[in-house]
Order: C-alpha cells, then structure tokens, then sequence
C-alpha cells in the first residue's frame, strides 16, 4: 500500500498495463483479485506468475 493506495500495476507487464489505462484503468475486481493472491503469495510470486500468464497468452 502506498500513501492509503494499493498499487496494483506494479507486477503488470508495461504492455498489460498500459491496455487498461486505455481502457479506464484497473477494474476493481482486478484489484480485489490481486489482494485476495497476496494472501496466498508474496509479491514477488504473484508477479512472476502474472508474467508467465500474460506471455503464455
């Protein structure tokens, strides 16, 4: 959390979040999606399978 905000665009590829600024940024349910994995993941992880996602797509 920075400054009472969550960045979640942060792990995202450059690409992938360039996409959804276009597209009126994140939707809220990406962003609740991206607390739930912190739960489950650090950070770190959770970026490296967001990388491995959007380049397997």
């Amino acid at each position: 959390m920075v400054g009472g905000r969550i960045c979640v665009t942060q792990p995202y590829p450059p690409v992938l979040a360039a996409v959804l600024q276009r597209r009126g940024g994140i939707p809220v349910a990406v962003r609740e999606a991206v607390l739930d994995q912190l739960g489950n993941r650090s950070p770190v992880t959770l970026r490296e399978r967001t990388e491995r996602r959007w380049c397997a797509t």
